[in-house]
């Protein structure tokens, strides 16, 4: 989902009409409900009247100044009298302004939570509005995969059930560092990049793809149990010279587990030969003969 927000009233009052129906698309701006009208217009007319009845004084303190039949602090009073009327009149008028609730951003309102003439205090929620345009996806994300997605060294593109021919590429936003004791993955939160694909709605399931592109110097993939320690406790491998039929024991980095087997970053070149099975049994120059498979 992307942004949701509870829409709620600044100012108390009697709902007049909530304009809009659960599920319908807005725009920026459209007007979602407003409260019973009539107190709010009246307390603006007397803010009004007592501005101008104000303002009517302050012109006579001052015709009474110039003549000098009146002191300089009976006109201050007028002044500030004056300026407090307009501060009513002002909070009057935004409090009338307030009295309608207008959609602050494009999206789908996707629930009501009151109806018509109920009462409602300041801050109490309405309704509430999803942001459709910036859908985001929530996943669980094992930690042998947490790495690439996070570095964005792996690409996700996700796709809807309810829109199966259609799939959108997704960036990562933020990752919640606990993780799930029983399945050892990651909370990670995902922005759906380029247009939303039609139909799809908050808390939808969806399905994730999650690959690395293609690359022109493709990492050495090896099984899971070639990887051996150093008494450094460095990852390496046991790499076999065909001439000599000697091994070696090799540091390397390998990361990015995928299945039984792992990405060698760095310390093995492509069409080198290591050693898949028994290597608790090797040395350093152990002779060795590569297990050749007879066919018919």
């Amino acid at each position: 989902a992307g942004s949701v927000v509870n829409l709620a009233f600044k100012v108390a009052g009697h709902i007049d009409e909530i304009h809009v129906i659960e599920g319908s698309q807005v725009a920026k701006g459209t007007l979602i409900a407003r409260l019973e009208q009539a107190d709010f217009v009246r307390a603006v007319n007397e803010a009004k009247l007592r501005f101008d009845q104000a303002e009517l004084d302050l012109q006579r303190q001052r015709n009474l100044r110039q003549k000098n039949l009146i002191a300089e602090s009976a006109l201050d009073e007028g002044q500030t009298q004056r300026a407090l009327r307009q501060f009513e009149l002002e909070g009057a008028a935004q409090a009338l302004r307030e009295s309608s609730l207008h959609a602050p951003f494009d999206g789908q309102l996707t629930r009501r939570l009151l109806d018509n003439h109920n009462y409602v205090a300041a801050g109490d929620p309405i309704a509430r509005l999803q942001d459709m345009g910036r859908l985001r996806v929530v996943a669980a994300v094992p930690e042998t995969m947490v790495s690439m997605v996070v570095s964005g060294e792996a690409i996700v593109r996700a796709t809807f059930p309810v829109a199966p021919n259609e799939s959108s590429t997704l960036q990562f936003r933020e990752i919640i560092a606990e993780s799930t004791i029983s399945a050892l993955t990651y909370p990670v939160l995902m922005s759906i990049e380029g247009p939303v694909p039609a139909g799809i709605l908050p808390d939808m399931s969806v399905v994730l793809s999650v690959y690395q592109p293609a690359s022109p110097n493709p990492l050495p993939v090896v099984p899971i149990g070639a990887i051996d320690f150093t008494p450094a406790r460095e990852t390496a491998v046991w790499v076999w010279d065909p001439v000599t039929e000697k091994v070696t024991r090799r540091t390397v980095i390998a990361r990015h587990p995928v299945g039984d087997h792992v990405l060698v970053e760095s310390g093995l070149a492509a069409g080198e030969q290591i050693v898949t099975a028994g290597i608790g049994a090797l040395a350093e120059g152990t002779r060795i003969r590569p297990l050749v498979t007879a066919t018919r």
